[in-house]
């Protein structure tokens, strides 16, 4: 600060320790405080996200199991059922685990191909779908299906649309998923597409979903829900470097298409 030596005395110099030593614990404190307070941050999106998330494969369950139990049924087709419910649960269970962030005990657990992530997405929204009378259909492109890619938050993103999809899609209705994997410049690219004909987003909500909000939405059917599920699909696709874009117009459908680069 100077270019002149100067000459302190230990009293100033205990002085300035003592202050130097002050500073370095308040901002070694805030340091910690912040520390503290991201944890927090991500732990309420975590629990916000795993209640939106497995509310249409457990409401599908116990759509199933409410089925069985007011109707008599044949062997064959109670294990049938009985099947179908313990599919889905437990894919409920790699769901939850992906949206924790749990780390797999096998390398091989952390990674997907189209034909596995195609029969996640089935076991998980088939009972959904099924107890609201909608078509939900799940194609991917055969020649890639057993190409393997990192499985990070894909389950969660994926399920996420589709959920969504169903919950606004009145019966009879549609939801087509598409899943390929394609060569554009710069390397291999996941390419995810979730197509409804329900009733569409509100153009003010779409200009808005950026913003992370709390909405009273309710479904075709008067499901309950907390109108957090686009907003926490954007945050989720950013981390991993992928893109999305929405197509949608009130009372025709919407068209969610997401790409995600694919690491060699």
């Amino acid at each position: 600060m100077d270019h002149e030596e100067k000459t302190v005395s230990e009293e100033k110099k205990k002085l300035l320790r003592l202050v130097a030593n002050e500073i370095v614990e308040k901002l070694e404190s805030k340091l910690k405080m912040d520390e503290l307070q991201d944890t927090l941050d991500k732990s309420i999106v975590q629990r916000n996200q795993l209640a939106h998330d497995v509310r249409g494969p457990v409401g599908g369950i116990l759509g199933l199991a409410v089925s069985t139990e007011n109707a008599p049924l044949e062997e064959d087709e109670f294990r049938q059922y009985m099947g179908m419910i313990k599919g889905a649960a437990s894919k409920l269970m790699d769901l939850t685990d992906d949206i924790l962030e749990r780390q797999k005990a096998r390398q091989q657990e952390n990674h997907l191909t189209l034909s596995s992530l195609k029969e996640h997405l089935e076991d998980l929204y088939a009972l959904p779908a099924r107890n609201k009378e909608i078509d939900l259909d799940v194609v991917i492109n055969g020649a890639m299906g057993n190409l393997e890619f990192s499985r990070k938050k894909l389950l969660p993103i994926v399920g996420n649309l589709i959920a969504n999809s169903i919950k606004f899609t009145p019966s009879q209705g549609t939801v087509h998923v598409n899943l390929d994997i394609a060569d554009k410049e710069g390397g291999r690219v996941l390419m995810i597409e979730v197509r409804d004909n329900g009733k569409g987003i509100p153009k003010e909500r779409l200009d808005n979903l950026n913003k992370l909000a709390w909405f009273d939405d309710l479904g075709t059917n008067y499901e309950k829900g907390y109108g957090l599920g686009l907003q926490l699909v954007m945050e989720m696709v950013e981390s991993i470097q992928g893109t999305l874009t929405i197509d949608s117009e009130e009372g025709k459908g919407t068209s969610v298409r997401i790409v995600i680069p694919l690491k060699e």
